[in-house]
């Protein structure tokens, strides 16, 4: 029997269609935002990564008479630094000549090695002009040992140019110099022969620095280099810089 009303259920099924219900659209179910933050530890230095480190290398004598200068560079001003040597003669005077490289000088100073043949001692590098020197010292008249020493300037000039109703009026900024010098600027045409002008003095600040202005009309359109030189004590160039003179 429980067989036979399955049967039946199945033909009253076949026998009426079964209807077709339409879904609406499905609506979309908003969903909700989720923010979140990383934190991101970074390691000092990471197992992979180089570090670079920077090794001086210490001095090493050589076996013949030698003379260095700590530190051999500097600005063009009278300092201190300290004379070393070794491998000279013992107990006897050393004439250290001061000269630019390549050329003799006057400018003696007398030292006296040690009980071993050293020297260590200050010595008063003279007020020099940029460029290289060298001290070379001489016993007896003979040369045994030479140093060298770089004078180096680190002036800088900017020059900004207006033209007004009466000429071309210029502004001049140095910065670097040394404190209280006397400067001389003078501005000289890139292209031709003509005669270098001389724009004016300046005098820098205790702390090096200076602004000079001026107005004139004896510069023609064109390109020039504006050179910049001590006048105190020293008569040597200490910074150049460009600038053009329009139409």
């Amino acid at each position: 029997m429980a067989f036979g009303g399955l049967v039946g259920c199945s033909a009253f099924a076949s026998a009426s269609p079964t209807p077709t219900i339409s879904r609406p659209p499905a609506v979309p179910t908003p969903t909700r935002q989720v923010g979140f933050v990383v934190r991101v530890t970074v390691p000092p230095t990471l197992p992979t990564a180089h570090t670079l480190r920077s090794t001086s290398t210490p001095f090493v004598p050589p076996p013949h008479p030698y003379i260095l200068l700590q530190p051999s560079s500097g600005p063009p001003v009278s300092r201190f630094v300290r004379l070393l040597g070794g491998n000279l003669p013992k107990r006897v005077p050393v004439d250290m000549v001061w000269a630019p490289k390549g050329h003799k000088s006057q400018l003696n100073t007398v030292i006296y090695t040690g009980p071993r043949g050293n020297i260590d001692v200050s010595y008063t590098v003279p007020m020099s002009a940029p460029g290289t020197y060298s001290l070379v010292a001489e016993i007896n008249g003979r040369q045994v040992a030479s140093a060298t020493y770089n004078v180096a300037s680190h002036a800088t000039l900017e020059v900004s140019t207006t033209v007004v109703s009466n000429g071309e009026s210029l502004v001049i900024r140095g910065h670097h110099f040394i404190p209280n010098f006397k400067l001389a600027l003078v501005a000289y045409q890139t292209v031709g022969t003509a005669t270098p002008l001389v724009l004016g003095m300046a005098k820098s600040s205790n702390h090096g620095a200076f602004v000079f202005r001026t107005t004139t009309r004896k510069l023609t359109p064109g390109q020039y280099v504006l050179r910049s030189w001590s006048v105190s004590d020293l008569a040597a160039q200490m910074a150049e810089t460009f600038f053009e003179v329009e139409v």
